[in-house]
């Protein structure tokens, strides 16, 4: 997990710590801390920091031909929420799909679908890739990159069956990095 330290060792860094809900609105639970000797305001005048949490939420809905599939982001199961994987279901069993990965979503009806993520092509990537026989796909990650922390990605599922007959779109998934 991130380590984060007071800006002296009297300032009682963490002595506060709570849950505060999503302060900043960016969908992600914030959490804060405080530090009541802290000088930075005048002698022991105290200090609170409000961190943005990592994960992952969904947006939008999934559109297009049948059933759509659903991403989600799914915790490997230990301590750590940063580690896990981001997980396609519901979708035709061995179907041909194309996952979006971008830096800004979208909200744009098509004649196929609604697209969720931002189609520029300075924005967008595109990964091929083909269901299992369950009709799910999974993609193992981590969140935490400190290069790319607090930079949240866009990702959205476009799957055809096979045989063709049209295409399915998934939810949006945002995910956040973080330290």
């Amino acid at each position: 997990l991130a380590a984060f330290s007071g800006d002296s060792q009297s300032d009682q860094f963490g002595r506060g710590l709570a849950g505060v809900g999503d302060v900043d609105g960016d969908g992600f639970s914030d959490v804060v801390v405080g530090a009541p000797n802290d000088g930075g305001g005048g002698l022991n005048a105290g200090l609170y920091r409000v961190y943005s949490l990592v994960g992952a939420r969904r947006y939008g809905a999934g559109s297009g031909l049948g059933v759509p599939p659903q991403l989600a982001w799914v915790g490997a199961g230990g301590v750590d929420p940063a580690v896990g994987a981001v997980v396609l279901g519901g979708a035709q069993p061995a179907a041909s799909a194309l996952l979006g990965i971008s830096t800004g979503w979208w909200f744009e009806p098509t004649p196929l679908f609604t697209l969720l993520v931002d189609p520029s092509p300075t924005n967008l990537l595109l990964v091929p890739f083909q269901c299992d026989a369950a009709g799910a796909a999974v993609f193992p990650a981590t969140l935490r990159v400190p290069a790319l922390s607090g930079l949240s990605l866009f990702i959205q599922a476009a799957v055809e069956p096979l045989g063709g007959g049209g295409f399915s779109a998934s939810n949006g998934l945002e995910v956040r990095f973080t330290l």
